[in-house]
């Protein structure tokens, strides 16, 4: 009799939990909501033979990033044999979803925001993560995510009040 009150019970435990989005920035399990934006207040120079640029609070070389900390990487549709610009846009924000792959005991997660702009469809993604071991692994929150968007890039919820600027 009580497994089959459990069996009854279980679709109710699995029910309840989905469909629940965090609203905490802080949590590592905040959702960006559809309908977000990602706005570029800056123009940034694509390099010549490549699809991206990574962000630490401003724009550097992935030999600078402290990949310990919060990072974002700009990604365009594909590279090309000469420089490409991003000019400042608003972006909207199509799909939020993670990413996670494990190397030599680390663990990288990385939240993806997959981007629209009519202006510039060549801009395909922007995803940020932070290493970690892979016992102690889990998503970049809000919060980091801000944080290393510095002054460059702002992230506007959709159908929520904007957050303030995180603090340095």
């Amino acid at each position: 009799m009580n497994l089959k009150r459990l069996l009854l019970a279980l679709p109710l435990l699995f029910t309840s939990c989905h469909g629940r989005e965090e609203t905490d920035e802080n949590s590592p399990y905040f959702v960006i909501p559809a309908g977000s934006r990602l706005v570029l207040h800056q123009a940034v120079t694509i390099p010549a033979f490549s699809a991206g640029v990574y962000l630490q609070g401003s724009w550097m070389p992935w030999s600078q990033i402290s990949r310990y900390h919060p990072h974002c990487k700009l990604e365009l549709q594909q590279p090309m044999d000469s420089a490409q610009t991003v000019e400042p846009d608003e972006f909207v924000i199509t799909h939020a979803g993670e990413e996670a792959e494990t190397q030599e005991g680390l663990e990288i997660r990385a939240r993806v925001l997959e981007l629209r702009s009519e202006r510039q469809p060549r801009v395909r993604r922007l995803s940020c993560a932070i290493w970690q071991t892979a016992a102690g692994g889990r998503p970049i929150s809000g919060r980091e995510l801000r944080q290393a968007l510095g002054e460059i890039l702002t992230l506007e919820l959709g159908g929520r009040a904007p957050a303030p600027k995180p603090r340095a």
